[in-house]
């Protein structure tokens, strides 16, 4: 029972839902995704000027829709934790997961946890890009040539590019789990509820 509190902020909780094993369908579907992306761009010749357009777009669109959907991820996440029955709850607190050697308990909500962790992960990055994406930054001062100096702007688009679809992708397939979940979550509950009748206090 002492290890339930045993967590003490985020990166704890973090740390330890590494244990839980992420889909591989997750990982490898989102660099395919990310992988052809860049190879499209390569190809196509994204200029510096498009490259640097699409990156204050993508920021400033999927930052306010991060934020929208984690109060969607909020939500679901209440429904979990009240429809839930205290004695289910305790009952996982007792069972140990034979793979992560997490109580039950801990693993599905570290689950859910872990998709929130996600979803500000990448808000602060976006953050971060769209706080920095209108300081000049030359180069050429730095003694480079020109065409050094635009060989680093140009590929430096391209990477934070594909480091946003990449994630996006991710964090689409992670809400698919996420919501998933929330499904599994409510019929453990109700045959939890039905092979465990609650006892008659007047019997």
């Amino acid at each position: 029972m002492t290890d339930l509190l045993k967590e003490k902020n985020l990166r704890d909780i973090y740390i330890k839902s590494r244990a839980i094993p992420i889909s591989r369908f997750n990982i490898f579907f989102s660099l395919t995704i990310g992988l052809i992306f860049f190879i499209t761009i390569f190809i196509s010749n994204l200029s510096i000027s498009d490259g640097f357009n699409k990156i204050n777009d993508l920021s400033s669109f999927l930052f306010s829709s991060l934020l929208s959907t984690l109060g969607f991820l909020i939500a679901g996440y209440t429904i979990f934790c009240t429809i839930t029955p205290l004695d289910l709850q305790k009952k996982m607190i007792n069972s140990i997961d034979s793979k992560t050697r997490l109580p039950f308990f801990k693993k599905v909500h570290f689950i859910f946890i872990r998709v929130f962790i996600y979803f500000l992960i990448f808000s602060f990055f976006l953050f971060i890009i769209f706080i920095l994406k209108d300081i000049p930054l030359d180069l050429s001062r730095t003694g480079l040539s020109i065409k050094t100096t635009n060989i680093i702007y140009k590929y430096t688009n391209y990477s934070i590019l594909t480091i946003i679809v990449t994630s996006t992708t991710f964090l689409f397939c992670e809400l698919s789990s996420f919501i998933f979940n929330i499904y599994n979550s409510i019929a453990t509950t109700l045959h939890w509820l039905i092979t465990n009748p609650p006892q008659d206090k007047n019997k």
